[in-house]
Parts: structure tokens; C-alpha cells; sequence
């Protein structure tokens, strides 16, 4: 259109001239033909003008639209970056857990061990008592029974001790009489007398002793009857401490079982929320590989092309990444994930996000758990790195 219309007033132009010359009179004919040029100067001016402003908007959308596609680009590069490091923080977190429900079970089952051990303790215990109860009894019965034969044995020995004491008395009597009745004629009977006398002296004499003998004899049984009844005194006292500790042992192997319960409840538990994490964690990294495979393409720039890889290793395993993220439960620190662009973009992302978020006066929102522990000094080097990339990127861009 415009080199159309540029044709026609060079030929306006042309034919103007070719009427001014051959006109005679030259003066009045170049006034109008100032005011056309003029004219003309003008439709040429606003022509041009129009056309630069539709080439200028068209610039400017262009310009605007791939802006736009760049920022949403960026984002979801910082997005799935910011998913990648909550997804293996919680892996971190659910090996974490793993590990102590390891420890547990296997302080459960040195508890088990111990429990056995105890529970054979208070029944070779308990057997130790019921022979030692058996003994102590046939004990007690045997001293009894010898308590018993030495008690009648005393009666007997009491009993001829009253009786030899009767006939002493008896033949003394006996004599007496026999000398008040006997006439005064008999000395050869007075020495008979004093025979039997001596006679009767001697067996006294015998029998004192013997009385002696038995009732040495009798303090020597009390002697013992009291020794025997100290020892089942102390039998009883022992038997008693026993049965206390073996109370003492059935009580400790009563709390050992609801400690076990407890454990064994406690480590259910705690499974339950490791499968139920571990579930998430599964689910999130299905999501994460849709959204890796339904990433937009977008226009790709010279630094755009290159193949960023990752390698990291994980009990021998390893994870290579290339333009879509294929996530598994990688453990890192903070020098690795500091080592990689993706990994601190994505953070460098959260943490503006956080920073902006406590300017205005909202408060600090951490996005994920590893921010939340991470330190201010961190935050703001997470800052630095991110802004720092985006600036060297726009200026290579530019």
C-alpha cells in the first residue's frame, strides 16, 4: 500500500511540473504547487508515522508475549526445583524414620532376650523355693519327731526319778521302824542295819547322779529345742525374703511386658505413618514425572540448548537428569544441593518468596521443611544466588 501510494504522488508530481512549465506566466502557478508539495509532505509524514507505530506495537507484543513466556518458563523451572528438594527432603525424613524404627525393634528385641532371661530366673527361682519349702518342712517334721522321743524320754527318766526317790523313802521308813520295833539284844542286827544303810546311801548316791545326768541331759535338750527353733526362725525369715524377691522379679517382668506392649503398640504406629508417608512420597513423584512429561516446550536460546546433568549417588545407584526430572530418593547436604543451578534456583526461589512475604509484613512462609531449619545467613546467600543467576542471565541475554 505504501509503495503504492508513493508511485502516485511521484506521478502527481511529475504531471504538476509538466503543467507549470509549459503554462505561460510562471509565478502563478508555483504558489499552489507549493501547497500540494506540502500536502503531499505531509500524507508522507503520517503515512511513515503510522506505519512505524504498527511495526513498533507489533514489536512490542512480541517482545511482551516472549517475556511473559520466559517468566512462566522460569517459574516452573523453579517450581518443579522447589517439589524436587521437598520430595527429597522427605525421603531424607522417611530414612530418618526408617532407621529408628530399626534401632527399635532392635531395642524390642534385646528387651525380649532380657524378658526370657528373667522369666527363666523367677522359675528356677520359684523351683529353688518349693525344694527348699520341701526340705524346711521334712526338717521341721524330722526335729518334731526328735523333739518328741526326747520329751517322752524325759517323762521316763522323770518318772523313775520319782520313783527310786519313793523307794528310798520307803525303805528309809522301813528301817526306821524295824530299829524302833527291834529289842535291845540284837547288835548283830544294828550292823546289818548300817550295811543295808550304806547300801541304801550308795544306791541314793547312784541315783542323784543319775538324776544329775538327766537333768543335764534335759538342759541339753532345751538347748537344742532352742537352737532348732532359732534356725526355723531364720528358715522362716529367709523363706520370707525370697518370696518377697520373687515378687519383686514377677513385678519387673510385669512391667517389662507393658513396656514390650507399649513398644510394640508405638512401632505399629509409627509403621502406619512410614507407609503413609512413603505412600505420599510415591504419589508425589508420579505427579512429578507427569508434570516432567508434560512440560511445554518452549523456544530454546544458545545457553537454553545446553544438557544440564545431574549425578548424584544413593547406596550405589545412579541419577542422571537431562532437560526432564526423573526423581528418586537421593540423600544431600547443603554443599551438594548448593552445587547444583536447578536444585538453588529452586530455593533461591522460595526463599525470595519468604523474604517478600516478611516485608510486607506477613510473615515468613517456608514452602519446605529444609528452609524451615536453614539459617538466616543461609537464606539470604540462597537470595544472593538466585538473584545473582537471574541477573547474569538477562544480561547474557541481552
Amino acid at each position: 500500500m505504501l509503495s503504492n501510494l508513493d508511485a502516485q504522488l511521484k506521478v502527481c508530481n511529475g504531471k504538476l511540473l509538466h503543467v507549470i512549465t509549459s503554462v505561460n506566466g510562471f509565478y502563478l502557478p508555483v504558489k499552489p504547487h507549493n501547497v500540494r508539495r506540502s500536502l503531499v509532505g505531509l500524507l508522507q509524514q503520517l503515512s511513515n508515522a503510522f506505519a512505524n507505530e504498527k511495526h513498533n506495537e507489533q514489536f512490542l507484543e512480541s517482545q511482551t508475549r516472549w517475556r511473559q513466556h520466559r517468566a512462566y518458563a522460569a517459574y516452573k523451572q523453579q517450581q518443579k526445583a522447589s517439589l524436587i528438594l521437598q520430595c527429597l527432603w522427605r525421603a531424607r525424613i522417611a530414612r530418618k524414620e526408617l532407621r529408628k524404627l530399626r534401632m527399635e525393634a532392635r531395642e524390642t528385641g534385646a528387651l525380649k532376650e532380657a524378658k526370657d532371661k528373667l522369666e527363666k530366673r523367677v522359675e528356677e527361682l520359684t523351683w529353688r523355693l518349693d525344694v527348699e519349702k520341701r526340705l524346711r518342712a521334712d526338717l521341721e517334721e524330722a526335729k518334731s519327731h526328735e523333739i518328741e522321743k526326747l520329751q517322752s524320754a524325759l517323762q521316763k527318766m522323770q518318772e523313775n526319778l520319782e520313783e527310786a526317790h519313793a523307794a528310798i523313802v520307803n525303805e528309809k521308813e522301813a528301817a526306821k521302824l524295824a530299829i524302833e520295833q527291834a529289842p535291845p539284844k540284837i547288835v548283830e542286827v544294828s550292823v546289818i542295819d548300817n550295811a543295808k544303810l550304806e547300801e541304801l546311801t550308795t544306791q541314793n548316791k547312784e541315783l542323784e547322779d543319775e538324776l544329775s545326768t538327766f537333768k543335764q541331759k534335759a538342759e541339753d535338750l532345751e538347748n537344742k529345742l532352742i537352737e532348732f527353733q532359732k534356725q526355723s526362725d531364720e528358715l522362716s525369715q529367709e523363706t520370707q525374703e525370697q518370696a518377697s524377691k520373687v515378687t519383686q522379679l514377677q513385678e519387673l517382668v510385669e512391667r517389662l511386658e507393658a513396656s514390650l506392649s507399649n513398644m510394640e503398640s508405638e512401632n505399629q504406629v509409627l509403621r502406619q505413618q512410614l507407609e503413609s508417608k512413603i505412600a505420599t512420597l510415591e504419589s508425589e513423584i508420579e505427579l512429578l514425572h507427569s508434570n516432567s512429561a508434560l512440560a511445554i516446550q518452549v523456544v530454546v536460546t544458545p545457553e537454553m540448548n545446553q544438557t544440564t546433568v545431574i549425578e548424584e549417588f544413593d547406596k550405589g545407584h545412579q541419577l542422571e537428569e537431562v532437560k526432564t526430572v526423573n526423581v528418586c530418593a537421593i540423600s544431600f547436604t547443603w554443599q551438594t544441593f548448593m552445587s547444583e543451578q536447578s536444585i538453588y534456583c529452586g530455593l533461591g526461589f522460595l526463599s525470595e518468596q519468604s523474604m517478600t512475604r516478611s516485608r510486607c509484613g506477613l510473615g515468613p512462609v517456608f514452602y519446605c521443611e529444609l528452609l524451615a531449619e536453614a539459617d538466616p545467613f543461609q537464606l539470604h546467600l540462597l537470595h544472593g544466588l538466585y538473584t545473582g543467576g537471574v541477573a547474569a542471565s538477562s544480561l547474557a541475554r541481552r
